[in-house]
Order: C-alpha cells, then structure tokens, then sequence
C-alpha cells in the first residue's frame, strides 16, 4: 500500500508540474517576456496554488524518502490529488486559462507596391516588446509570385509604443535605387500623420518609436546593407 501510495503522490506531482511549466512557457511565449496583465490573474489564482502544491509534495516525498520508518499519509495524498489534478486540468485545458501555442507576434505595415510596379513590400516587426523582438522586410514579385523575407539590422526591443493608424499606413518606404533590383528603404517613411497616394490609396506614415535607418535593398541577392 505505501509503495502505490507514493506512485501515486509521484505521478500527480509530476504531472503539476509538468501543467505548471507548459502554462508558464506559453504564458511568457517561450521565456521570452514578462506575465501580461490578462495572464496575472490567471497566474495568482491558478498557476501559483498548483506550484505551491507541487512544491509541498516535492518535499513531503522526500521527507519519507529519506526517513525510512516514516509512511506516507493516505489523507495528504488524496488532499494533494483533489488540489492539483484540477488545478492542472483547468491551465491545460479550460480555453479561457491555457496559452495559445508559442509562436511569433507579427506588426506588418500596410502592403503596397513600388513605385515602379514591380514588387509589393512591408515591414514585418517581430515579437515586439520581447527579448527575441526582431524586423524583416517583405517582398514580392509581382511578376513571378516569388516571395521573400529580408531581415533588418535594427533594434526593436527598445521600442516602448507603437502606434497603429487606421486604414493603410506605413512605417518605411522603398524606392528606386541607382541600378536594376536595387531599392532604398527609409524609416521612418515620413513625418507622422502626412499622408500620400500610393497606386490610389490613401497611407498615412506612422513611426516605430525613435528608430531612424536606411538601407540598401538588393532584390536578387535578397540582402539588406544599412547605409545609414
């Protein structure tokens, strides 16, 4: 009895456990930023019980493992049973608890065309407001549909807000470079809340905190070369 028993309290701490950090890495997308506001609560009702649960049993089970006349208490291992088994359920599996699965935030400018009409283009901003925050930009062929992903060497992760205008705005501009395939990439595209007319449409430029770059695009080669 005292060997299944101690299976028992073993197994259900273990699966606390392992709820608990499936709850928190996805709550943090990867460790990598902090507990948001809506997870918080979440956090102080659920996940820090099933720790602390956890974290009495992990001691209990090696109390008795190392005093080998002491005996597991049927009551505390189904106490331990009815706490963390539901506990571990609601963070894994009640929709408004569990974490949507790890993957990456994207901000994307409004996509429209060079003013050649050769490709489509925008900024991408990555994870913004986290320790993996990152910027690319895309393009397309409009010619072939080939489509690719440029990464940008500026720092994001300094940017505290972002603003997001309605209707269609952009935070950098491509144009024409001196040769064939090769485009020039502003940031910010312009002074904020001016608009232009871009294939028809109505944009308004909007910044990305106090980030100011250009860069060379070479399309063939897929590269981008900061040049300011």
């Amino acid at each position: 009895m005292q060997k299944k028993l101690h299976t028992i309290l073993v197994a259900v701490s273990l699966i606390g456990l392992a709820s608990a950090l499936r709850w928190l890495y996805g709550a943090t997308n990867g460790f990598n930023r902090g507990i948001s506001l809506y997870s918080l609560a979440n956090m102080l009702l659920l996940f820090m019980p099933l720790a602390l649960a956890v974290f009495i049993s992990a001691i209990y089970i090696a109390r008795k493992r190392t005093n080998k006349e002491g005996s597991i208490s049927r009551p505390f291992v189904i106490v331990a049973c009815l706490v963390i088994i539901p506990l571990s359920a609601v963070v894994v599996f009640h929709p408004r608890v569990r974490t949507e699965p790890i993957g990456d935030f994207i901000h994307s400018d409004t996509l429209r065309p060079t003013d050649d009409g050769l490709f489509e283009y925008r900024l991408d901003l990555i994870n913004l407001f986290q320790r993996n925050a990152r910027a690319r930009l895309f393009v397309r062929d409009l010619t072939t549909g080939e489509e690719m992903y440029i990464p940008l060497r500026i720092s994001v992760r300094g940017v505290g807000v972002i603003s997001t205008p309605g209707g269609n705005f952009l935070r950098a501009r491509m144009v024409q470079g001196e040769l064939d395939g090769q485009y020039i990439l502003r940031i910010p595209a312009g002074a904020p809340h001016r608009r232009t007319l871009i294939d028809g449409r109505v944009f308004e430029f909007a910044r990305i905190g106090d980030i100011q770059a250009t860069f060379l695009i070479d399309i063939p080669n897929a590269t981008a070369t900061r040049i300011e």
